[in-house]
């Protein structure tokens, strides 16, 4: 048990007793073993850092933390709380119009004094606030830029357990981005609990691709390897989402006992690693493959399990969780060597807040549910009537509550949301976090059932998007599966059902014909499972959906997208498609062409933006690497991003040609010059 009162102390403690050995190692691309530190170096790099920040800040100043996925970011955020700073982490803006509203929200509610980031994004910080006269421009530190031989005194700050380590900003699924208060000891209470539910050793490996800046990612990862003494493997998010082998071969190469992720990318690893890749790789010792920050479906544990037991994988190590950063991070959790468990429930019972088991259900409509697990030692979960504020009864469905030590302190700035979020009362029990999800306990496990404010009423009964969302997917695979918001929004007058639903990419060729009738297939199918009248399905292009970044559907956001006319749509069948204009030069042309290659569909006209096409980051890359190789030029990420349109585009690449066409004449007359010597 690790004796700590807080993370000073935590990073102090772990340095002398490892010392040399390496805790962190990042694979560049996903791949190559790039960077490494050991517990000694790391306290070492930290202390450095924050003796800088103790320069230029005051105790509980806050910092912006804007890095991508790398050993950089994990200094930094430790060098905050060592410095006696609060750290707010984030990640650095790509787009002007789209990325930076969102982090002036985050400087506006945290009162950001620092950003800490890499020489490489000064500038982007620097032309942001030019431009906003109305705010204080915070001061930059780079972190890659410090003298090392600059030895700046660090002083040990006044550190409880009840001190803020840091701010958690989510934009949640369902509202504003806002700050949840972690303190050090909500942390290492948290950390312990993760290491009793995955039994950890610090012998142990721990292989993980997802977000720094989210808490799955920060507390389940990052901090765990230094709580446990683990060697954590990192990746960046790109690299594995875009060649989800890499993962695997991640966890298999360094023979990675923790790795995980949300349900998705089970789903993504078995559509996307061949039969042939599967051969170079032994699951067997991957012993805790945690599953949480989303619904958990049963259908993709089983996909996953008959796609990948031929590499050792058991279905045992899928560890199923539930957690949210109002909790710090994980509230319940399977424990490992157990199969995970899951039941099967009325379907219209549960339209009834009533979870009635089925054993028989033969001529009923059913839903399988999949546990996440029990309670966890040093916390309480409770099944209450959000009406009544009283406890449910058995087989009744109500809102999850949440007490213990690694509940959160409240939200920043923000009182009234605190009080009636984390000083709730059954009774004179209490207090209760609220956490705003439905569910209900079987046999001490915990079923969730979806969330509260996304929860769909109709003719009183009650409709979780998520089993409407399974329903219209399960029609067809044209439709991408975990890529659907169900909303309810008012159409002439009255509530009617939307589903808003990304194609997948051979979904996104269809014609005309064939997209009819998949449309009127999916609403008899939405009828004749839930009896509802799908008033409008929207079909769109892979990716253009709003997700949270621990990739939660953000139905909410969804929901106001469409209402405002701002869904990309691709198909509809009450909205048209946006008026096409054709290329008209050869650049314009070659450039239609190759979007249509990567992203699918027709008619994309130059008057389109890449990522209004359902591009992303991930895609980005890969559209960047096909117009370097077509046109023979450089690329920047931050020009795919500023082109408002593929018209734009084109005259970026025109403007690039000459100077590179030069270039090329110029090597390959040297080249002839030394043939003709």
């Amino acid at each position: 048990m690790n004796q700590a009162s807080n993370l000073i102390e935590l990073v102090e403690q772990q340095s002398q007793r490892y010392n040399d050995k390496v805790v962190y190692q990042f694979l560049k691309d996903g791949e190559t073993l790039d960077q490494s530190l050991t517990f000694k170096e790391l306290e070492t790099q930290v202390k450095h850092l924050a003796a800088h920040i103790q320069a230029n800040s005051q105790s509980g100043d806050r910092a912006l933390l804007l890095y991508p996925s790398c050993l950089d970011y994990i200094v930094a955020f430790y060098a905050c709380l060592v410095a006696g700073v609060i750290a707010v982490p984030a990640y650095p803006p790509k787009n002007k119009n789209r990325d930076w509203p969102r982090l002036q929200r985050i400087l506006d509610d945290s009162g950001s004094r620092l950003v800490i980031s890499l020489t490489s994004f000064r500038g982007s910080v620097d032309g942001w606030f030019e431009d906003q006269v109305d705010h204080e421009k915070p001061f930059f530190i780079a972190s890659d830029e410090l003298d090392e031989t600059c030895n700046m005194p660090w002083q040990r700050p006044q550190v409880s357990g009840d001190t803020t380590a840091f701010l958690q900003y989510s934009s949640g699924s369902t509202g504003s981005p806002k700050g949840v208060v972690v303190s050090h000891a909500n942390l290492l209470h948290n950390e312990q609990v993760l290491v009793s539910s995955f039994q950890g050793r610090d012998e142990i490996t721990l292989v993980g691709w997802l977000p720094i800046y989210h808490d799955m990612g920060l507390i389940g990862n990052v901090i765990s390897a230094l709580y446990c003494g683990f060697r954590f493997i990192l990746m960046s998010p790109a690299s594995v989402v875009q060649k989800p082998y890499r993962w695997l071969k991640a966890i298999s190469d360094y023979k990675a006992e923790i790795s995980g992720g949300p349900n998705f990318i089970y789903d993504h690893c078995v559509q996307q690693i061949s039969e042939e890749q599967k051969q170079e790789l032994d699951l067997s010792h991957w012993r805790v493959a945690f599953n949480g920050a989303e619904a958990i479906h049963a259908a993709s544990l089983e996909r996953f399990y008959k796609a990948f037991a031929c590499t050792g994988f058991s279905y045992s190590s899928f560890s199923p969780c539930y957690g949210l950063a109002e909790n710090t991070l994980i509230a319940t959790c399977k424990t490992p060597q157990q199969a995970p468990k899951s039941l099967t429930f009325d379907s219209k019972e549960l339209s009834y807040n009533k979870a009635i088991e089925l054993i028989d259900s033969i001529n009923t409509k059913t839903t399988t549910l999949v546990s996440s697990g029990d309670n966890i030692i040093g916390q309480t979960v409770r099944i209450v009537n959000p009406q009544s504020l009283s406890a449910c009864e058995d087989n009744d469905i109500g809102e999850i509550w949440i007490a213990g030590t690694s509940v959160a302190k409240g939200y920043w700035n923000n009182e009234v949301l605190t009080q009636s979020t984390f000083h709730a009362y059954v009774g004179d029990q209490g207090p209760y976090m609220r956490t705003g999800d439905f569910g209900f306990m079987r046999e001490g496990n915990l079923f969730v059932t979806g969330r509260m404010k996304e929860v769909i009423i109709s003719n009183g009964q009650n409709y979780y998007p998520q089993d409407i969302e399974a329903s219209l997917q399960s029609e067809s695979d044209h439709f991408r599966k975990g890529s659907g918001a169900a909303v309810a929004v008012e159409l002439e007058g009255r509530e009617q059902l939307v589903i808003i639903q990304e194609l997948t990419r051979q979904g996104m060729r269809l014609g005309s014909d064939e997209v009819s009738k998949l449309i009127l297939k999916a609403q008899i199918r939405v009828a004749e499972q839930h009896q509802l009248v799908l008033s409008d399905l929207v079909l769109v292009k892979f990716g253009a959906l709003s997700k949270t970044t621990s990739g939660k559907i953000q139905r909410y956001r969804n929901r106001e997208r469409y209402l405002a006319q701002e869904i990309p749509i691709l198909h509809s069948s009450m909205a048209q498609q946006s008026v096409y204009v054709a290329p008209e030069t050869i650049t314009e042309q070659e450039l239609c062409s190759i979007c249509q290659e990567l992203l699918g569909g027709q008619n994309i006209g130059v008057n389109d933006n890449f990522f209004m096409l359902g591009g992303n980051s991930l895609m980005a890359a890969k559209f960047i690497n096909r117009l370097e190789e077509h046109f023979q030029i450089n690329v920047e990420f931050e020009e795919l991003f500023k082109a408002p349109s593929l018209r734009e585009l084109s005259y970026i690449i025109d403007q690039k040609k000459p100077a590179m066409n030069t270039q090329v004449f110029d090597q390959m007359s040297s080249l002839l010059d030394d043939l003709e010597a």
